[in-house]
């Protein structure tokens, strides 16, 4: 016989959609730790190294986004498991005692993740995981490189008027192909 999950009651039903509402602190944990718990027996069968690259951001310029409030506990809590998995992890936040691991500018996490994948194998994992605001403008938006984006990550010093400070998704699946 197959598990059974009751629906517990921090779920809302509108419309066919399910809503989460904002969990408590330990909640949340609670749901981080069960999800990496699921990769375990995919990432216990690696046979490379794994590395893990987890970004938290919650203060911002407020001309252009609001505060948030557990983006950096998530990071750092996550970081904590994955340690416990085995992986070699690089957490950046504001509080990150090496200033490079600070996610204040795009070129910082860009940086941080080119450090990363320089040196991967073909067994090698690694995990990116960024926690914090990101954005998707409805008209792609025109790079420095000559290249267009419509989804972005933000960092500390994001400026919505201006791409170049944002975090590329589409430069991110760049460098980890």
């Amino acid at each position: 016989m197959g598990h059974v999950f009751n629906v517990p009651a921090f779920w809302d039903f509108k419309h066919d959609e399910i809503v989460l509402h904002r969990l408590g602190t330990i909640m949340r944990i609670l749901i981080t730790i069960l999800c990496c718990l699921s990769l375990l027996p995919a990432v216990s069968l690696a046979e490379g190294k794994k590395y893990a690259l987890l970004v938290g951001v919650e203060t911002y310029d407020p001309t252009f986004l609001t505060r948030l409030s557990f983006a950096e506990d998530d990071a750092e809590e996550l970081g904590k498991t994955f340690k416990e998995l085995g992986f070699d992890v690089i957490v950046m936040t504001r509080s990150a005692e090496i200033p490079a691991q600070r996610p204040n500018t795009a070129e910082k996490i860009l940086d941080q993740l080119s450090r990363r994948v320089k040196g991967l194998q073909a067994e090698d994992t690694l995990v990116v995981g960024f926690s914090g605001h990101g954005v998707q403008y409805k008209q792609p938006r025109k790079l420095k490189s000559g290249g267009e984006e419509t989804h972005f990550f933000c960092p500390e010093e994001a400026n919505l008027n201006n791409v170049d400070s944002l975090v590329s998704i589409a430069k991110v699946y760049e460098l980890i192909q």
